[in-house]
């Protein structure tokens, strides 16, 4: 079965063609496979090499030839999969680190190896042989003072000057320039102590101001470690505080839709409120302009009365006074004092949206109030109505056509009088005002005509 192989499949064994290809020329070749492979036997390299190929050329491995050959081999895949994930990212942060354990004695001899000192003394120790054994070579006695464990530059200076004082090394020798030269090497070499003691102080010194920086820098580190707890724990405190004030924000902020809603149930109902007021208001003003105008009505008709009865009225006498007394004289119109409350439709409205609080409770208050005033002036004008027509049922009154007769007989009297239009053109256009005509130059005493002069 052929496999397809995605882009992402093909970079991968494009990876891994390069990572066999070892000479880099593009193409793998059996030197190639076994360097990459880590396989040591020939005939196995080869029977890899012409399976990859699928044929029996031994030209080298092309891309195409180990793109369709290498999925039979999967362990090739698994090594480089295992290199490929060995290595480190460059995006890693945490690397591990290597950590060699040293043994305290290969420590201590390693360090003292690498000293100075110990580079000197080898040479001294090496130094000293070589003048012990040109000495035996000379078949001169060992010199006396030596050590092997010497390590002073005196020490070898005096043995090379003794040697130069030998009988056998004062005549023309070789030898000599070798002596000569060792006691130029040891001069060169007391140099090279003189300077690496200098830069052991030296090194010393800065081991020493480093292991000063190092304590400093502890202590800093524990002061900044102490004020960074410190920083922590008030910003824990500040989240406490903020996350405690934002509950409390949200609490607030229910309250105020809470007194919101409140707020307009309760406009709601004092707007209800006014209007049932007003309405009731407007009823009571409407009763008690029909009960005054019911009331002047039984004022008019009862002065009619007393006019029908009286025993000195007569109709060619009040003419004849009228026309033996008349002198133009001014007319005045007298409304009543006492006026109706009336309610019109164009009386101003609440804006209960602009009245604050106080002001509606105030407002309601005034309307409470007037409404209690007009009640009580509706019970007492119901006991005044009430207390007249008891009083005017319990009279005898005239028949129907008799009562008639002397009220067209006083309207045709009125009618002959001058300045008496005024009085029927005000009815007209005011039936419920009261009217009265005065005459200010004559006073009369007596009641006439329906109680219109006094």
């Amino acid at each position: 079965m052929e496999l397809i192989l995605d882009q992402q499949a093909v970079a991968i064994i494009r990876q891994a063609f390069q990572c066999c290809d070892i000479d880099g020329d593009g193409f793998i070749s059996k030197n190639d496979l076994k360097i990459s492979s880590g396989i040591e036997d020939e005939s196995d390299i080869e029977k890899i090499f012409f399976a990859i190929k699928d044929s029996t050329d031994n030209n080298p491995i092309t891309f195409e030839e180990f793109k369709k050959g290498i999925m039979d081999f999967p362990f090739l895949l698994e090594q480089f999969k295992q290199e490929y994930t060995e290595k480190p990212k460059k995006n890693k942060v945490n690397v591990p680190k290597l950590v060699i354990k040293i043994d305290e004695a290969e420590e201590e001899y390693i360090s003292t190896r690498d000293s100075p000192t110990f580079m000197l003394q080898n040479v001294f120790t090496y130094f000293q042989n070589a003048v012990r054994e040109f000495s035996e070579q000379i078949s001169a006695p060992e010199p006396s003072g030596i050590s092997r464990r010497s390590d002073s530059l005196d020490e070898c200076r005096r043995l090379l000057n003794n040697l130069l004082r030998k009988p056998e090394l004062r005549q023309p020798n070789p030898q000599i320039s070798v002596v000569n030269g060792a006691l130029s090497l040891l001069d060169y070499i007391e140099s090279e102590k003189s300077k690496f003691q200098n830069q052991l102080e030296h090194l010393q010194n800065e081991i020493n101001d480093k292991k000063i920086a190092l304590k400093n820098s502890e202590v800093n580190n524990e002061r900044l470690k102490t004020r960074n707890e410190e920083l922590l724990e008030n910003l824990s405190k500040l989240e406490s505080e903020n996350s405690r004030r934002y509950e409390d924000h949200i609490t607030a902020v229910k309250e105020k839709k809470l007194l919101q809603n409140q707020l307009r149930n309760n406009e709601a109902k004092a707007k209800m409120e006014i209007g049932n007021i007003q309405n009731v208001i407007a009823e009571k003003e409407k009763a008690i302009k029909n009960l005054e105008k019911e009331i002047n009505r039984l004022r008019s008709f009862k002065t009619l009365q007393e006019l029908t009865y009286h025993k000195d009225f007569s109709p060619d006498q009040v003419r004849k006074n009228r026309i033996s007394t008349y002198t133009p004289r001014n007319v005045m119109t007298f409304v009543s004092p006492i006026g109706s409350p009336k309610y019109t439709k164009k009386q101003k409205k609440f804006n209960l949206d602009v009245i604050a609080p106080n002001e509606l409770e105030r407002k309601t208050k005034e309307f409470r109030e007037k409404e209690i005033v007009y009640i009580g002036q509706i019970d007492k004008l119901t006991k005044e109505l009430s207390a007249m027509k008891e009083k005017e049922e319990n009279k005898n009154f005239p028949s129907n056509s008799q009562r008639n007769s002397s009220l067209h007989e006083d309207l045709e009297l009125l009618k002959d009088i001058p300045g008496i239009d005024a009085f029927s053109l005000n009815s007209s256009k005011n039936p419920n005002t009261p009217t009265y005509v005065i005459d200010e130059d004559q006073k009369i005493k007596k009641r006439r005509c329906c109680g219109l002069f006094w």
